[in-house]
């Protein structure tokens, strides 16, 4: 919520009067949620979202289904998402603040490239000019390292891991036909055509869960390597950027 009139601010206050008062109770009701049935920003790879004022609310709140994804590892297409937002006075860019992304899912730019651009329309001399705003307010970049991590959909991530997967599954494919005609058809004298298919559909199943599947636990392996060489190198730049 924002503060905007006398009813919010009581409001508000009602609220902050409950940290002295712990037997204080508020109740809301609460309807929704409205709009799209199912999450239609998982269907893109490229996001724009544009915002003004507390319109920034939903646009956090899918930036965080989208973390949340990502760290969990479950479906989620998006890679680019770029967030577009207006705002009156600088003082309401602490709303940013509300999001804390680096808890949610501290590796996201191993496979997320995230970027903010605020504006401020309405103040002829802004605070963020005189440093009166905190440094998290402004607008903000988190680039993705080139070729990005592991994905949960195969083949949107690193070029060459995936070009291993497909590599790999394939030659995967060709040896276990090769050894399926060596100790199983030639000397079974298998000749049903249908029978032949089936035993090529199971080779083709076998090849992408054996051989794509190590490809996968290796490549998973190398991302939480490659995501903590990244964080260490960032604390080690973060403690030499305080001394200096």
């Amino acid at each position: 919520m924002k503060v905007l009139g006398d009813w919010s601010e009581k409001l508000k206050g009602h609220i902050s009067s409950g940290n002295e008062d712990p037997n204080l109770t508020l109740k809301a009701s609460v309807e929704g949620p409205y709009g799209h049935e199912s999450p239609y920003y998982l269907t893109y790879e490229n996001l724009i979202l544009v915002a003004g004022g507390i319109g920034i609310s939903p646009f956090l709140a899918i930036l965080s289904d989208i973390l949340h994804r990502i760290r969990e590892s479950k479906p989620c297409l998006p890679r680019n998402v770029l967030i577009v937002w207006a705002v009156k006075n600088s003082d309401e860019l602490t709303l940013l603040h509300s999001l804390d992304i680096n808890s949610i899912c501290p590796y996201f730019y191993n496979v997320l490239n995230l970027e903010f651009q605020t504006y401020v329309t309405r103040e002829s001399e802004p605070p963020l000019e005189e440093g009166k705003i905190a440094s998290y307010a402004s607008s903000s970049k988190f680039p993705a390292p080139m070729g990005g991590g592991m994905s949960s959909l195969v083949g949107t991530g690193h070029i060459i891991w995936s070009g291993a997967y497909m590599v790999v599954s394939t030659i995967g494919l060709v040896l276990l036909v090769a050894y399926l005609n060596i100790f199983y058809i030639n000397p079974y004298n298998i000749t049903h055509w249908w029978y032949k298919g089936i035993l090529f559909i199971i080779c083709m199943a076998a090849s992408v869960i054996l051989f794509g599947g190590l490809v996968i636990v290796l490549w998973h392996l190398w991302d939480i390597k490659t995501a903590k060489n990244i964080e260490k190198n960032s604390t080690i730049s973060g403690f030499g950027h305080d001394e200096s």
